[in-house]
């Protein structure tokens, strides 16, 4: 369950994740495109990378709001389709696409859910699963994959008990491709009492589909 002293995040924590996803964004970024959108010299991006010298807390948190946010990521999403030859599952596979969206996603979330408790992360039985690990991780809380057989009939009680030991559990859902199958298995869950206080997922292929869901807060960086 998430307290509140977790949204009071370490400067440690802070200067780690911003080298993390600093590191993520060379990968197909460079150093110069990086410096004009942070607002620091390449020299000394150069040597944060290295591990030479750390930033301060400020400048930490510069450089994850600047590549953390929706518009970079979008184009970060775009080259890493063309350098995978527009494959979805290569790029979702890849460390550093992963550690920036779920970065993403896990700052998005902490807005959605703060100052309150959250139960799981949920997620299904595809590419999403990594993404939703890395996500689950950083808001220290479990990860719940599904699959049709969890949801469906006499299962539905057991499941709940099982992994959602509460009288209203609290999730969000995380996807790397949210369609009307994985709406479907949302709107069950919801119908025996589980709040989805959010969706995230990169890619939104029928926003029709959300249906009942569309009391969740939905963060998708495609379309």
């Amino acid at each position: 369950m998430i307290k509140v002293y977790q949204f009071l995040r370490s400067s440690v924590k802070v200067k780690h994740d911003a080298l993390e996803v600093l590191n993520a964004a060379r990968t197909l970024f460079t150093l110069k495109e990086i410096s004009a959108m942070v607002g620091v010299r390449e020299s000394l991006l150069s040597r944060y990378a290295s591990g030479e010298v750390a930033p301060s807390r400020e400048r930490a948190e510069a450089m994850l709001e600047a590549l953390t946010k929706h518009d970079f990521l979008k184009e970060f999403l775009r080259r890493g389709l063309k350098k995978e030859g527009w494959s979805f599952p290569s790029l979702i596979g890849r460390p550093d696409f992963l550690e920036l969206v779920s970065m993403y996603i896990y700052s998005m979330i902490l807005d959605v859910v703060a100052g309150t408790r959250l139960d799981a992360v949920v997620t299904f039985k595809d590419e999403s699963s990594l993404l939703a690990s890395l996500v689950s991780t950083r808001l220290d809380v479990r990860v719940v994959t599904l699959d049709e057989g969890d949801v469906r009939g006499s299962v539905k009680t057991s499941f709940l008990s099982r992994v959602l030991r509460r009288s209203r559990p609290i999730c969000v859902a995380v996807s790397g491709v949210f369609d009307s199958v994985k709406a479907s298995l949302l709107q069950e869950l919801t119908e025996v009492g589980v709040e989805v206080r959010a969706i995230a997922t990169v890619l939104l292929m029928d926003p029709d589909a959300l249906g009942k869901l569309s009391s969740s807060e939905i963060i998708s960086l495609l379309p």
